[in-house]
């Protein structure tokens, strides 16, 4: 069987959608030390940080199903880890005396404690606009998967990992 790279222009922006969005709004320097605190695989991180090479990569050759559904399924689980382990927790961690490699020395300016408390009080809605954009990129994979492969199990069908990926998307 061939596999036939999907070159859809809709995939491609909301590829670049989710990088700029996990980029700017999620890990962003101010939030980046609780993200830490999560019990999460390397891999997920890996597949989420690679992303903007991936739409690099995507635009010239496209995308395989296998490797969308990997970014909708370390996403999923990103975002479900996020919501248990830190969104409840946001400020205390990130208000802690401790300092890491990642935190800065020296004391914050005013416009850094702006910046860090609109990151820690917007942070759930830009963590729901992020499970938004990624339900967004499985609904699409999934009809172009069905569309591309009429009369036979459609990749989606082969992968157990995205029966829970409606668990993983919604707050619990």
């Amino acid at each position: 069987m061939t596999v036939i790279p999907i070159k859809d222009g809709e995939i491609i922006k909301l590829i670049d959608k989710i990088n700029d969005h996990f980029k700017k709004n999620i890990t962003n320097r101010f939030l980046r030390k609780a993200l830490l605190v999560m019990e999460i695989e390397q891999a997920i991180w890996d597949i989420l940080d690679g992303l903007a090479d991936k739409a690099v990569y995507g635009k010239l050759e496209g995308y395989k199903f296998h490797e969308l559904y990997e970014v909708v399924i370390a996403a999923a689980k990103f975002i479900h880890h996020a919501n248990k382990e830190i969104k409840p927790r946001l400020k205390a961690i990130l208000s802690s005396g401790s300092s890491s490699v990642l935190s800065r020395s020296g004391p914050e300016s005013d416009r850094d404690k702006v910046l860090k408390e609109m990151a820690i009080s917007n942070f759930g809605s830009n963590l729901s606009i992020f499970a938004d954009i990624i339900n967004e990129l499985y609904l699409k994979t999934v009809d172009l998967d069905k569309k591309m492969h009429p009369n036979a199990k459609c990749e989606y069908e082969r992968n157990p990992e995205l029966q829970k990926i409606g668990q993983y998307l919604v707050e619990t």
